[in-house]
């Protein structure tokens, strides 16, 4: 767990962190860390909100925004599901149907996907949707993504399959009755703002940004924290009942974009709809998940500023925080749990019987396992459920054996 400094009694309070060394070649300034430093400079040290902003989704510079950075596949930073898989996308496909088909069959349906990459994973889940929705009921598909280079390679996958609307904000998508609506958000909540906040007996502080004091110092930013209580620092610990049963001297990660589109997403079900949230983390906080990624490894989080994604891990339970007044959630369960009760076996057999060769047969078995590895992505990956449309008597299936929530 992150140390800090007890000490220092006046801004900015020093973070201790382990020695990570001294160069003389020191790597070039980036775009996003000089803005960074020249806005510390103007204004005193930046929340780690405002860095990830930064970093994540400057307009022209930013990690998702900026055409030069390789971010999915093999030659990019990290390989999502939906990349490995298709039976991943197929079986969520298949679970917003069996929603569709308690709804009563409504006319009309309208997907949403929150940070839709390449568009891989709503290709497939169109085909599995297929076999069981009428193509003149799914009427649209809305896709809410501000990068111009991902939405030119969403429409080269989806184009000609229904009507799509690409959107910069799930602010833009409005509550309808006329739609049974359909959201997938995966890998999304992950990469969303957060704020670092520690306990003291004096309140919760703010862990901020400040430059080095040294030149000769990489990477170039330190955690420093905040002297005393910053308004925003307390509302958000105010912002959940759990946070004030955590003891002192404790780290707690919030977002509040997190909480924020959540609370739309539980707006634009309300009317009906159904909707699944897959994301690394777990039905409660975490203190110290914020870290960086580049060329598949985990690197410093202010290593390159605006070359590499920033992530953090997410609090099940302050999305359904959020949202618990307006849809019944279920779950999280794990990724393995969910894919292998919806039929992730029988479906990996059709596609091994409908392969050719022995090596292509070896591949997608390989890929499939991957999904649902007790050691990796089936058991780190959690899937969040919102239906309108449940059977009180049977539950919302796979979820109705979900297990105990921590209260963390």
């Amino acid at each position: 767990m992150l140390r800090l400094s007890r000490r220092a009694l006046r801004w900015p309070q020093r973070v201790r962190l382990p020695s990570r060394g001294y160069t003389t070649s020191l790597p070039a300034v980036t775009k996003i860390e000089k803005l960074v430093l020249d806005n510390i400079k103007a204004v005193g040290p930046l929340s780690f909100s405002q860095y990830m902003q930064l970093c994540l989704l400057h307009p022209t510079d930013g990690y998702y925004t900026n055409p030069s950075n390789s971010i999915f596949g093999r030659e990019g930073d990290f390989i999502t599901s939906p990349e490995i898989s298709q039976i991943f996308g197929e079986l969520l496909g298949v679970w917003f149907s069996l929603q569709w088909m308690n709804a009563g069959k409504a006319p009309a349906v309208r997907l949403v996907e929150l940070g839709p990459g390449r568009g891989t994973l709503m290709a497939d889940i169109l085909a599995a949707m297929a076999c069981f929705v009428p193509e003149t009921t799914t009427t649209r598909v809305h896709l809410v993504d501000i990068s111009p280079t991902m939405r030119q390679l969403q429409a080269s996958k989806l184009t000609g399959r229904c009507e799509l609307v690409w959107n910069e904000s799930i602010n833009d998508i409005q509550p309808s009755d006329k739609f049974f609506t359909m959201l997938v958000a995966h890998e999304f909540f992950d990469a969303l703002p957060i704020n670092i906040l520690e306990k003291r007996p004096t309140g919760w502080h703010e862990v901020k940004i400040d430059a080095e004091t040294t030149q000769e110092a990489y990477p170039r930013l330190r955690r420093v924290l905040s002297p005393t209580p910053t308004a925003l620092s307390t509302v958000l610990a105010n912002s959940s009942p759990r946070f004030d049963k955590l003891p002192d001297g404790v780290h707690l990660e919030v977002s509040q974009s997190s909480f924020r589109h959540a609370r739309k997403i539980g707006e634009l079900l309300a009317p009906q709809g159904c909707a699944l949230i897959v994301d690394y983390g777990r039905d409660g906080s975490y203190a110290d998940s914020f870290r960086a990624f580049k060329d598949h490894q985990i690197v410093d989080v202010f290593s390159h500023p605006g070359q590499c994604d920033l992530t953090a891990n997410v609090d099940f339970r302050y999305l359904k925080e959020a949202m618990a007044d307006l849809v019944p959630t279920y779950g999280p369960i794990p990724q393995a749990k969910f894919l292998t009760l919806m039929g992730l076996e029988p479906r990996l057999e059709a596609l091994k019987n409908a392969a050719t060769t022995d090596e292509q047969k070896e591949a997608i078995e390989t890929a499939a396992k991957r999904l649902v590895d007790p050691a990796g992505m089936g058991s780190q990956y959690q899937v969040l459920a919102i239906s309108t449309v449940v059977d009180e008597d049977a539950g919302l299936y796979p979820f109705v054996e979900s297990p105990d929530a921590s209260e963390s």
